[in-house]
C-alpha cells in the first residue's frame, strides 16, 4: 500500500514502467518521498525524474481512463482492508465498470492482479471479475 510495491517493482524490474494511482494526497506524497530517495533524486534538481515510475492523484476507480486502449501488460490493483463499522460503507472498487475500463486498456494477454488482505473483499473483487468475458 501506499506505493512501496510498486516502487519496489520499479528498482527491481528496471525496464517495466511502473505508475501509481492514488486518491489520498498524503499516502501519494509519502510514496513520491519514499521514491525520491529509493532513485537518490533531489528537490533542487527539477529536471530529473523517475526513470520508470509516475504517480496520478486520482481516484483509483478513475485511473484506467488515464491509459490508452491496449497500452497496459498488466494491472495490479491493491485493495484496502474493509470500512471499520463506524465509517459509512466504501463502494466497491473492482466493479463491472472498472473490469470494462481495465480491459479496454489491457494488451490481448494482459494481466489482472487483485492484492487483498480481505477474503471477502477478494471474492467480491473476483465476481466482478469472471462476471466478465475475458476474465470468466
Amino acid at each position: 500500500h501506499g506505493g512501496r510495491w510498486a516502487l519496489r517493482q520499479a528498482r527491481r524490474w528496471e525496464q517495466e514502467n511502473w505508475v501509481v494511482a492514488e486518491s489520498d494526497d498524503s499516502q501519494l506524497f509519502n510514496a513520491f518521498l519514499r521514491a525520491m530517495n529509493a532513485f537518490s533524486l533531489e528537490a533542487e534538481d527539477p529536471d530529473r525524474s523517475f526513470p520508470n515510475l509516475r504517480f496520478v492523484h486520482t481516484n483509483e476507480r478513475l485511473a484506467p481512463k488515464f491509459f490508452a486502449v491496449a497500452s497496459l501488460r498488466s494491472v495490479h490493483v491493491h485493495l484496502p482492508w474493509p470500512a471499520r463499522r463506524t465509517r459509512p460503507p466504501r463502494a466497491p472498487l473492482v466493479t463491472g465498470k472498472f473490469v470494462a475500463d481495465v480491459n479496454d486498456v489491457l494488451e490481448e494477454h494482459g494481466e489482472v492482479h487483485v492484492v487483498t488482505d480481505d477474503e471477502r473483499v477478494a471474492q467480491e473483487a473476483c465476481a466482478a471479475l469472471t462476471r466478465s468475458k475475458r476474465f470468466a
